[in-house]
């Protein structure tokens, strides 16, 4: 499970599991700080705050090219990419520095290592992917109506984008996505989700996209199919047919390159 529906919203798992061990590592830091009269709570807020723009600048160092073609991206921290062993690190060396010398300067430290390893335990089972056949029975068409497949004679793999002219994170990402899709190594789909044709090609028009991507999907079966309700999705496809990724809500240029270098593997 990668994301969690309620009612229209969608949530990611992996988000909200690092919000509830950030809750939880507040709330040892406070019965430490009853327990042995030291400032755990303010070290644990720091810790929080200085991991969190550490994990950030980890991920931004480790993606250069994405964000010196859109520096101002690195403030859109809603679309993820952060290096959570980097983000751990400094946190439980800021609270071992905040806290009082001996023993008690290790116990904020051990219990981020500790969360840490939750988070990674859960990632890696509970909250793994696992690949599934694309749902090729899904009828999707071009513009002009003509039946497509998106899969036809696609050796290396391909990437499909859900998405409508009414989703703000859509509008937002796909002029980076399609810009990235020229030069990428596998074909890259743009499947409109239940708008009429003349819907989407006026708003091509005003946003001045190409067409030659568009597919439609007027039942928006395509979503129902892959069991997510919400918007914008990007499926990363292998060249055996198996969706081996997904990526829900607003992808940063650095996830969507991350995502085709692993088709490429």
């Amino acid at each position: 499970m990668q994301t969690l529906s309620i009612g229209p919203l969608a949530f990611s798992a992996d988000r909200l599991l690092v919000i509830a061990l950030i809750g939880v590592f507040f709330l040892v830091a406070g019965r430490l700080s009853r327990r042995w009269k030291a400032p755990f709570s303010d070290a644990a807020t720091g810790g929080v705050i200085v991991g969190i723009l550490a994990a950030r600048a980890g991920w931004v160092l480790a993606n250069p090219s994405a964000y010196l073609a859109e520096p101002l991206s690195i403030l859109a921290i809603w679309q993820g990419g952060f290096s959570a062993p980097v983000g751990v690190l400094a946190a439980a060396a800021f609270t071992a520095w905040r806290t009082r010398p001996g023993l008690a300067m290790l116990a904020l430290p051990v219990t981020a290592g500790i969360l840490a390893g939750v988070f990674a335990l859960t990632s890696a089972t509970l909250l793994r992917y696992e690949p599934q056949p694309f749902p090729s029975h899904v009828a999707l068409r071009a513009l002009d109506g003509s039946p497509a497949d998106p899969g036809a004679a696609q050796a290396g793999g391909y990437v499909v984008n859900l998405w409508a002219s009414w989703c703000g994170p859509c509008r937002r990402e796909m002029p980076m996505m399609m810009e990235e899709a020229e030069g990428a190594p596998v074909p890259v789909y743009f499947v409109n989700q239940g708008e009429a044709p003349a819907a989407i090609e006026a708003y091509l028009e005003r946003a001045g996209l190409p067409a030659e991507r568009i597919l439609l999907d007027p039942a928006s079966g395509l979503g129902a199919a892959i069991g997510s309700r919400a918007l914008p999705v990007t499926l990363f496809v292998g060249a055996d047919g198996a969706i081996v990724d997904v990526h829900t809500g607003e992808i940063s240029r650095a996830a969507f390159a991350n995502g085709l270098r692993r088709l490429e593997r």
